[in-house]
């Protein structure tokens, strides 16, 4: 009788846990893929990368379509500071904020000055910049900040200037709160109310072994928080509200609003997007009173998922990583090749081994190995999702980290994490 109690009880655990055990197996295999054997898609009429000689390592774009002007998260020193996949070796380089009129033909990519509003400069070091998000009606640019003492949600005042002179965004307050643990993503729902992701429950900075096997297990330590902003006239030292509103999601990365009343979350380790019902907190509540998330649906994708946006006809763009191990190992060989440079730069010789390595990390940075995977994610008339790939491969463009795309200019620009320049496409 025992025995047959301790057969039930075991298929039953095992029905109740197969939905995650497929689930891992099927990211075991997509895990084993390299770039050579991904079936390549250009969905793209023309296309072109821009702007190698200047832009590096962009992880996030975001679209201001009024102006059609592109806000780019930047990011140089990612080769050797990059507090989400685990490398820590100089934090000394600064990332850096651009602006790009898009549609003008002679304009480039522009450095966003970032200033304290009385005493000048106020970023010069220790700035990586990972999302970033502009509520244009309040000119206010929202930043998430990895630095080398922790990191924090910055604020900051702007409005994009194509005149005389350069581009400045005032700096307006930094927030530090526990619950803002590892930023990833944010999106505002106004100037002082905005939802942020949270990749990791384990920080691999503090805890790599368990950060890892967070990551390898796909287990549900990210979250959505609500971060409430104090007043304008506040102290700039004045707290944040903060407040979770959805738990339980593994590797939480990219977030958007599909529409006024439905928030799309990207899991990375899921490989999939997760819609949520936005509820607004009730009338007359206080100003601080957080919104309520309610799970929806959930849609698996092919690919390792990261940043996602919405287009003016609400359709989803998702990015993505369709190798992770080509991803890998672009990240360890950058720190390898940073490493022989700053040998070098001290003067000492290289041996035959190094000298090889050299000639592969000049390759690398022509050719990023880790490859693109961006589509477009609309639901039919059931509910069902429908994927449409737009750029799949390392063929053209490498690492993709977000899709944006201005729909009524035609135009479609994706961002590398680890890549040069900024892929632009029309359809």
């Amino acid at each position: 009788m025992l025995g047959k109690l301790s057969t039930a009880v075991f298929l039953g655990l095992v029905a109740f846990l197969w939905p995650q055990i497929s689930l891992l197996l099927e990211t075991q295999k997509l895990s084993a893929i390299t770039p050579d054997k991904l079936t390549k898609v250009n969905a793209f009429k023309e296309h072109e990368v821009k702007f190698r000689d200047l832009l590096k390592n962009c992880e996030d774009v975001i679209l201001v379509e009024e102006q059609q002007v592109a806000l780019l998260s930047c990011d140089t020193g990612r080769d050797n500071w990059n507090t989400v996949m685990g490398t820590f070796r100089d934090p000394s380089g600064a990332g850096v904020l651009y602006q790009w009129f898009y549609t003008d033909p002679d304009a480039v990519p522009s450095p966003i000055a970032l200033e304290h509003p009385t005493n000048g400069s106020y970023f010069t070091t220790d700035f990586h910049p990972l999302g970033i998000e502009y509520h244009a009606p309040s000119g206010t640019l929202f930043v998430t900040n990895h630095a080398a003492h922790g990191p924090t949600l910055e604020i900051l005042s702007f409005k994009p200037w194509s005149g005389f002179g350069r581009a400045v965004a005032k700096h307006v307050r930094t927030i530090r709160d526990p619950s803002i643990w590892t930023p990833n993503s944010l999106i505002p729902l106004s100037a002082t109310s905005i939802l942020l992701t949270n990749d990791h429950f384990f920080k691999i900075r503090f805890n790599r072994p368990l950060a890892r096997t967070e990551t390898q297990l796909a287990l549900p330590g990210g979250n959505v928080v609500h971060v409430s902003l104090p007043p304008a006239d506040a102290p700039a030292d004045a707290p944040a509200n903060v407040t979770t509103l959805a738990r339980g999601i593994p590797f939480c990365n990219g977030i958007a609003l599909l529409n006024s009343s439905t928030v799309a979350v990207a899991s990375t380790t899921r490989r999939s997007v997760s819609l949520y019902e936005l509820v607004p907190p009730p009338a007359g509540s206080p100003a601080w009173t957080p919104p309520s998330l309610s799970f929806r649906t959930e849609s698996h994708a092919p690919a390792f998922l990261d940043n996602i946006s919405t287009d003016q006809n609400g359709r989803l763009l998702v990015a993505g990583h369709p190798s992770v191990g080509a991803l890998s190992a672009t990240v360890a060989q950058r720190i390898t090749c940073n490493e022989l440079r700053a040998k070098q730069a001290s003067g000492a010789n290289l041996d035959e081994a190094e000298h090889a390595t050299e000639k592969e990390c000049d390759e690398e940075e022509k050719h990023v190995k880790a490859a693109t995977w961006a589509a477009e994610l609309s639901f039919k008339e059931d509910g069902s999702p429908m994927w449409r790939e737009l750029l799949v491969g390392n063929d053209i463009y490498g690492s993709s980290a977000t899709v944006a795309r201005d729909a009524k200019a035609g135009l479609t620009f994706v961002s590398g994490l680890y890549e040069r320049g900024l892929f632009v496409g029309k359809e």
